[in-house]
């Protein structure tokens, strides 16, 4: 039992000692704060049993038990009603101390001594005749449990709590062999309450150090996911900057353009520019992925296209020098992206149509019929010398071109059934009597019918022409 005290020594110096002030100061107010609500809690007990109390005085004097044994009643009653007396007293005082600051450490030391001794006088006061201390025994250990206080404070509580307890059995028990027994029995109750204080102490003190340790990384991470999500801000606003919301076109051409991010900023960028009064050139591209990574991706992408839409006349030979620039700057990020270019003659009533491993787009021609637009040639990224090849394809007035990402047909609902490409041409065909802004807007409708928008799982783009 020695070898544990010093081994809780040990501990406290190293756990204890070792912390800063600040949490020291917070663990004592948490320890203060804990005792004194499981002292208000034993005040509200005591005053519950008091009709008990008062109905056991009253049988025991009627009885004529208090004629020989004065010093029984005498201790009983009295330690009965100052624990009453005293209970009511420590609830009043919390309506006080609920308003001001919490008291003191000592001072709530003093209440919890003040409670031991008064149990201490009701168990012996009870007990003596018979020299049994075992309701003491038991009732030190459960307070020592209930009230977890610090080493230098339960070293000079438990020692007084002693020498009262064994000056009152002195006085009370007159067999001085019942008395030395009682007197062994006491300390060996109070060494196993003081120890029992000190193993909850360091257990208390342990879990309040992890807690805080805890508090401290959760505050780090929501301090970096603060940081992160002003960058996502920024990022996202540099993303809508770069994408357009619309194009009006001198050309006898109608667009719809939508875009739906699955998180905040994704991995779809596009580009409708008008190269000269006869020619308008389209590129959608889809960076594998979606969130923060495709969306840098898609920002080298913007950037290398940029810097190449107006130096080809064909959408080949543009996707060829925009791969191979790509695959050889970009090639540690192991990143590739799928993408159509599509130039529209709208006098000559004609398209260009290149695809670098993009889902199969769709035309529909002004009598309704449905024609596909393949790929033409590999992702971008995966080999740099990777060779591309372009359709010419009719494109006449009331004609309907739809480009789309994967993100528009990709897409599960709650049975694992996916909406697919069928349901994108159905439903084409079901809205061929509407303008080309209607058709998206209704396979969208469609779409968070099918899955729900919440079911979404990566970024929709997608751009409509109508020849006009």
């Amino acid at each position: 039992m020695l070898k544990l005290i010093l081994i809780l020594r040990d501990l406290y110096k190293k756990i204890y000692i070792g912390i800063p002030n600040q949490l020291r100061n917070e663990f004592r107010e948490k320890l203060d704060k804990e005792n004194l609500s499981r002292l208000n809690a034993f005040a509200l007990i005591i005053i519950s049993l008091s009709p008990f109390a008062f109905l056991a005085h009253y049988l025991i004097y009627k009885n004529g038990y208090c004629e020989n044994n004065l010093k029984y009643c005498g201790l009983l009653f009295t330690s009965h009603h100052l624990g009453i007396g005293f209970s009511f007293l420590l609830l009043i005082l919390n309506k006080i101390i609920l308003k001001n600051k919490l008291l003191p450490s000592p001072l709530i030391l003093l209440f919890i001594l003040i409670y031991f001794i008064l149990f201490a006088s009701s168990s012996l006061s009870s007990q003596y005749n018979n020299g049994n201390i075992v309701f003491f025994s038991t009732g030190s250990v459960l307070l020592a449990s209930l009230f977890v206080t610090f080493k230098r404070y339960s070293t000079v509580f438990y020692p007084l709590f002693l020498i009262f307890f064994v000056t009152l059995m002195y006085f009370i028990q007159k067999d001085n062999e019942t008395f030395i027994l009682n007197s062994l029995n006491s300390i060996l109750c109070i060494f196993l309450a003081y120890t029992l204080n000190l193993v909850l102490f360091h257990y208390k003190l342990q879990d309040f150090i992890k807690s805080k340790k805890l508090e401290s990384t959760t505050f780090e991470q929501n301090k970096t996911l603060n940081l992160i999500k002003k960058d996502i801000s920024v990022a996202k606003k540099i993303q809508s900057n770069l994408v357009q919301k619309s194009f009006d076109c001198s050309q006898n051409c109608i667009f719809e353009i939508g875009y739906f991010p699955l998180e905040e900023i994704g991995g779809d960028i596009y580009d409708i520019y008008e190269l000269n009064k006869k020619q308008i050139r389209i590129f959608l591209a889809d960076a594998t992925g979606h969130g923060i990574q495709a969306a840098l991706i898609t920002m080298l992408i913007k950037s290398e296209y940029e810097s190449l839409k107006h130096e080809h006349s064909h959408p080949k030979k543009l996707l060829k020098e925009l791969n191979h620039n790509f695959s050889t700057k970009y090639s540690s990020l192991n990143s590739f992206f799928s993408c159509v270019i599509v130039d529209i003659f709208p006098l000559k009533d004609k398209l260009i149509f290149a695809s670098a491993g993009h889902p199969d787009q769709i035309l529909q021609k002004k009598n309704w019929e449905i024609q596909t637009l393949q790929r033409t040639g590999k992702l971008v990224g995966v080999s740099k010398d990777s060779e591309y090849e372009e359709v010419e394809i009719s494109f006449e007035q009331n004609d309907k071109l739809f480009l789309f990402t994967d993100g528009l047909f990709e897409v599960f609902n709650k049975e694992k059934v996916e909406f697919g490409e069928e349901k994108i041409i159905s439903a084409i065909k079901a809205y061929s009597d509407k303008e080309i802004k209607e058709v998206f807007s209704e396979i969208m409708k469609d779409l968070e019918q099918f899955a729900g928008r919440e079911n979404l799982q990566d970024d929709i783009s997608f751009i409509g022409v109508e020849h006009a």
